[in-house]
């Protein structure tokens, strides 16, 4: 059974141009091992003690911005996609985030891990998006959670336009995962067997 989000956003949806802009410098930072020191303004290096602290908090901004996608409208859902495509790290970012919320849990975890990938819109290798999604198919069954229908309401909050590589849209992509060779081949046999 999929879950409704409950939990409304912080961040109102006139926000989000700087949410995002300030997210994804954050995040391309991150990918240099910098941080951006907040009294002085200036790139910091994050020392190794540090850097998984300043991960786990980007992945929880990130989730902000992923609850925040499942509470607007389908025009802001749109904005969201189209602001966070000129900013190509948080592209791996959603990508990684797919298994964050698998590997945390925060309530309705499956449907914020599939706004990730609906944000992300298959823009990045759109492999590593069967990956991530096929793990996050096999947690949730592995706790009880029936993602079937999440995966294809899911895609109803998706864009219907194709991508540059992967010729499906994310709406047909999360719609037919279940159909797709890499499920057949990668989920399915690791799927408990129905009695």
């Amino acid at each position: 059974m999929c879950y409704t989000i409950a939990v409304m956003s912080r961040l109102r949806e006139q926000e989000v141009g700087d949410f995002i802009a300030k997210l994804a410098f954050r995040y391309e930072a991150y990918t240099r091992n910098k941080a951006l020191d907040e009294t002085t303004g200036k790139e910091v290096v994050i020392p190794v003690s540090e850097n998984a602290t300043a991960r786990e908090e980007l992945q929880r901004t990130i989730d902000e911005l992923c609850v925040l996608y499942l509470t607007v409208s389908d025009e802001g859902r749109g904005h969201i996609r189209k602001l966070v495509q000129a900013h190509r790290p948080l592209h791996n970012g959603l990508l990684a985030h797919i298994g964050w919320t698998a590997q945390r849990k925060p309530p309705d975890w499956p449907w914020r891990g599939l706004a990730a990938a609906s944000i992300e819109d298959n823009l990045e290798d759109f492999r590593d998006m069967f990956i991530a999604l096929g793990e996050l198919y096999l947690e949730a069954v592995a706790v009880g959670v029936d993602v079937s229908d999440c995966f294809q309401e899911a895609a109803q909050l998706s864009s219907a336009i194709t991508g540059p590589y992967f010729k499906r849209s994310m709406r047909e992509f999360l719609a037919g995962f279940e159909q797709s060779e890499y499920f057949k081949q990668s989920v399915r046999p690791k799927l408990p067997s129905k009695s």
